[in-house]
């Protein structure tokens, strides 16, 4: 019901309704179009409905009340008489401006259906936005059985002037009245006992909801892997597949450029793995931020982020460009090597602004759910990048690893520039200094995954300078040979994603009950198993690549030692492919800090396997030796702890309870 207020509004109550309107309109929208035979105009409006319109009039006596009966009765058996006198009281109805109630003290006040006052139906958002008076009270409309609509309740029949208005689906009432107690009454005789019906039903929704809010899926399926998975790929496979076309473009033109390529492929691996905390940290924050509806708060994010990105590439590049030869130093890069590697280095490294944005745009796609525009950017660069090694480095430019170097640093900026337009026709992007509470989140939730990934990229380092001890040829050889790899390895990343992304908030649980744990068992089982299946595929995949030396390089004696290495790099991408979703169920649990204990202990480990397995004679295929054990104790390392955690966190149903 409404009850108008005590504040005069030129000697008058009055009460402001602010109401929107819904699909399927009740009997005050129908009756306006009936009068007005057009659509109802949707613009913000006021309209003056008199009180003799909501049934105010004083009680009646014996004989007027039966009168009114017959002239009710009448009425319904003359339907046609009733719709003329419809559209005489619509035409009574008059606008008045907003100012017009301004002397009307207001507030905003949080209803969950104010559209059922006007038109009998429930809205078809949960809330809506409601401007009345302090002292106003409501009561929603039950809602009508089988979908049929209060055409008894209604606040008159009204009709606005304005065929101009069709913006926005909102209409306002105001309701004057000149009772001081007057009370206006629009809903049935039943009202109180459907509104007790639906208050016990909207505490049975909630005690259901509260139960079922934390009750995990019954089991996560196959369907929800893939669906999260092959997006994913499609962003984590780019710069792989460029080095890669840049590794088989180079390597059938020159022999040495092949080689120069190896130090600059560690150099820059190691400076990617390090800023993927802009990726992990974008990503998280966006989805949660997303769905609290906080988009400003998301806007503000994805600013600072592509600031802090472009800021930290443009220093990166800087540092790449100026010190090329003491970083290639530092990795024993062998003389003659050094000025094509100082070459592609430095243009390279003119891309990295653009490889960080491509990083913060690609997590916030990821954040909002959008698959399309990874895989988008990725099919645009790799093809801008095959064309460019072709133009330039067989075309009659023949600048070899120059043009690569070119060809691939052009592809990631034309992924960058797509992604900003994605990105900008999304949210409004602004021009903002992050301060250092905005800059803090990012070094503190990235500080350990930054220690594990240094670590982890060292060790790719330390065998790019084991394999440069053996000679430019074996150089070469092991380009080739890691070049393939990384791309079987980051197959398997999506899935390690996909384990953090739907069993962390069970796997971080202190203790878990039968339910939380049969879930979190059988999904790491399904993650295992399809990433057995598809790291299997990818270790016969790349050791076909790798036994196919024509695919990279004209040189037979290279060829011919990519080739004997061909099954050492199979076995050790496939269990590469299975520690990376280890990985991932080490990341759900919220162990970080045991990863990056792990990986700074795993250091000495590989470098003592690579000098035992150099002493036994097996020359540059001793680092892929060396390689495929590293993988080896990783993958015991993870299972082991996972196994722990598992046993450690499980609690008993009495536990639970």
């Amino acid at each position: 019901m409404i009850v108008p207020t005590a504040n005069p509004v030129r000697g008058r109550r009055a009460t402001a309704v602010t109401v929107r309107s819904v699909p399927g309109a009740g009997s005050l929208v129908q009756r306006g179009r009936a009068a007005r035979r057009q659509p109802f105009p949707a613009k913000t409006r006021r309209l003056r409905v008199l009180e003799e319109d909501f049934n105010l009039e004083p009680e009646l006596e014996p004989e007027e009340e039966a009168e009114k009966e017959k002239k009710l009765t009448a009425e319904l058996e003359h339907p046609e008489q009733e719709q003329n006198t419809v559209a005489h009281e619509a035409r009574e109805a008059e606008l008045v401006s907003e100012s017009d109630l301004a002397e009307t003290e207001q507030q905003p006040v949080d209803l969950a259906s104010p559209a059922d006052l006007a038109v009998g139906t429930p809205p078809a958002e949960p809330q809506l936005g409601v401007d009345v008076h302090a002292d106003a009270q409501y009561t929603e409309l039950p809602k009508p059985a089988g979908g049929a609509q209060h055409q008894e309740e209604t606040f008159g029949a009204v009709r606005p002037r304005d065929p101009k208005a069709a913006e926005q689906n909102v209409f306002d009432l105001e309701v004057l009245s000149s009772e001081a107690a007057a009370e206006v009454v629009i809903s049935p005789a039943k009202e109180d006992k459907a509104a007790e019906e639906s208050s016990a039903e909207s505490e049975a929704a909630t005690v259901v909801t509260e139960i079922l809010r934390d009750q995990p899926s019954p089991s996560l399926t196959l369907k929800q892997v893939l669906s999260f998975s092959i997006p994913a790929l499609a962003g984590i496979m780019t710069d792989p597949l460029m080095s890669f076309i840049d590794t088989a473009c180079v390597g059938r033109m020159s022999s040495t450029e092949l080689a120069a390529m190896g130090p600059n492929t560690a150099i820059y691996n190691f400076v990617l793995q390090i800023f993927t905390c802009f990726i992990v940290y974008t990503c998280g924050q966006v989805s949660k931020l997303s769905a609290k509806a906080e988009h400003d708060k998301v806007f503000k994010l994805v600013s600072h982020a592509l600031f802090l990105g472009v800021t930290t590439g443009c220093v990166v590049a800087a540092g790449l460009i100026g010190f090329s030869y003491p970083l290639l130093g530092s990795m024993d890069t062998l003389p003659e090597l050094m000025a094509p590697a100082a070459s592609y280095l430095r243009i390279r490294a003119i891309s990295m602004p653009a490889v960080l944005v491509c990083m913060v745009s690609g997590a916030f796609c990821l954040g909002r759910k959008d698959s399309k525009t990874p895989l988008l950017v990725a099919i645009a660069s790799t093809i801008t990048n095959l064309l460019g090694d072709v133009v330039l480095i067989f075309g009659p430019a023949k600048m070899g690893i120059t043009g690569a170097a070119i060809a691939t640093s052009a592809s990631v900026y034309v992924g960058a520039a797509y992604y900003l337009w994605k990105v900008k026709s999304q949210i409004p992007l602004r021009l903002e200094i992050p301060g250092w509470r905005d800059v803090k989140p990012f070094l503190t939730t990235s500080s350990m995954l930054t220690i594990r990934n240094m670590s982890i990229m060292f060790n790719f380092v330390a065998m790019t300078m084991f394999a440069g001890a053996y000679g430019a040829v074996a150089t070469a050889c092991h380009q080739v040979a890691i070049s393939v790899f990384m791309i079987g390895n980051l197959s398997a990343e999506p899935f390690s994603q996909c384990a953090q992304s739907f069993l962390a908030s069970i796997g971080s649980m202190k203790r878990r009950g039968p339910e939380e744990h049969g879930y979190l068992v059988s999904a790491k089982w399904l993650l295992v198993k399809v990433t057995v299946v598809v790291g299997a595929l990818m270790g016969l995949l790349t050791a076909g690549m790798c036994a196919v030396p024509s695919l990279f390089t004209t040189d037979a004696v290279i060829g011919a030692k990519v080739g004997v290495a061909a099954p050492i790099v199979g076995v050790a991408v496939w269990l590469s492919c299975i520690n990376c979703v280890t990985d991932g169920f080490v990341f759900a649990n919220g162990d970080l800090m045991y990863s990056s204990i792990t990986a700074l202990l795993n250091i000495p480990i590989l470098l003592a396997i690579l000098n035992a397995a150099g002493k036994l004679g097996f020359g540059w295929t001793s680092v892929w030796i060396g390689m495929a054990c590293f993988y080896a104790i990783r993958l015991a390392e993870n299972s082991t702890r996972v196994l722990y955690l598992n046993a450690k966190r499980k609690c008993t149903k009495e536990h639970a309870a």
